[in-house]
């Protein structure tokens, strides 16, 4: 693993044993997720804030978890490239 910062944007990087890249997951804040991929989450969850992004990048996909907040309810949300999104985690604070 390779851990480093570019430009505020945390990144890790996953290699084998030999040395060859695995993937990245790059976590930042809303104001750097790509804005088709905003205008998607939101238009579903328009009431919710975006705390947290993670970008997962490996040789077949680009995925992002998006983590949300609405009052003491909380998602998060798995969006592909593709048209698919949907909600892989749902809890309320007590």
């Amino acid at each position: 693993m390779a851990y480093f910062t570019e430009h505020g944007i945390k990144t890790r990087a996953s290699y084998d044993n030999k040395g060859n890249w695995l993937y990245n997951i790059r976590s930042y804040s809303e104001a750097d997720l790509p804005k088709d991929i905003r205008a998607r989450v939101k238009s579903v969850y328009y009431d919710y804030a975006i705390t947290y992004v993670h970008e997962i990048t490996n040789n077949q996909k680009l995925i992002y978890l998006v983590q949300l907040k609405y009052n003491k309810y909380w998602k998060t949300i798995r969006v592909c490239e593709e048209d698919d999104m949907e909600a892989i985690e749902e809890f309320e604070e007590n």
